[in-house]
């Protein structure tokens, strides 16, 4: 079984947010992604992760949230 994927594209950071462009891979629907996520604060936006607006698995939305936070926590981004 394939796992979920993510790679970071292009950020920017406009005042207090920081805006993400991400690609990948949703092993559990076995389709490719891209979209943008905004991170303000601790929390993380965006219709790719919103639970009634994605398209995305749910274990997809999770694993974008927690390796975006991971990232930060680790000032990769």
């Amino acid at each position: 079984m394939s796992e979920h994927q993510m790679s970071i594209i292009d950020f920017a950071r406009r005042g207090q947010s920081i805006y993400i462009v991400l690609q990948g891979f949703d092993a559990q629907t076995d389709q490719p992604f891209a979209g943008e996520v905004r991170v303000l604060g601790n929390n993380i936006y965006g219709d790719m992760i919103h639970p009634n607006k994605s398209l995305l698995s749910e274990s997809c939305q999770q694993f974008i949230k927690d390796a975006v936070q991971r990232k930060l926590q680790n000032q990769e981004i």
